[in-house]
């Protein structure tokens, strides 16, 4: 693949995520369980995955573009209607215990996969991904971080809360 070519497949992939990123809060759809992430409101905004639910102000997210590929998550207030800056999803790590601090100033990249639609895995440093604990379908399984190895319970969308 020539240059050229490369630089209009970056400009389409950068123009897919502005296109799917752009406009009001989003949900973040797990492909593997059809369901969608839920923080909870305590200290921890810890993630789970749950049924998908357009009323449930936890499971918005507002996506603000950082560079690139580039996002940072953060939740959205139910009162206020907006994004609450400063908070962190902590995101622990199956393997050995360390916490993934989501949010800000840690940003995630959003990699799109080669599956057909816009998928995408959230990860962190290029070898750590976001994973559904246990390749778990069920409502209440745990968002962790793990090695990225292009499972459906590690790939991602973003529809729109209506």
């Amino acid at each position: 693949m020539n240059s050229t070519n490369k630089l209009f497949l970056l400009v389409l992939l950068i123009s897919n995520l502005a296109f799917i990123l752009s406009g009001s809060y989003k949900a973040i759809k797990v492909k593997l369980s059809g369901l969608c992430l839920q923080y909870n409101d305590k200290a921890d905004y810890a993630l789970t995955q749950e049924t998908c639910n357009k009323d449930v102000w936890n499971q918005r997210f507002y996506l603000k573009h950082i560079a690139d590929d580039e996002y940072a998550i953060h939740p959205v207030d139910e009162k206020s209607k907006k994004y609450i800056d400063g908070k962190t999803f902590n995101i622990p790590n199956a393997n050995n215990g360390n916490v993934w601090k989501l949010g800000v100033p840690t940003a995630i990249h959003l990699v799109k996969t080669k599956d057909e639609g816009f998928w995408y895995e959230l990860k962190h440093y290029g070898k750590v991904c976001m994973d559904i604990e246990g390749s778990s379908t069920a409502p209440g399984a745990k968002a962790l971080s793990w090695q990225c190895y292009n499972g459906d319970n590690q790939k991602f969308t973003f529809p729109d809360l209506k």
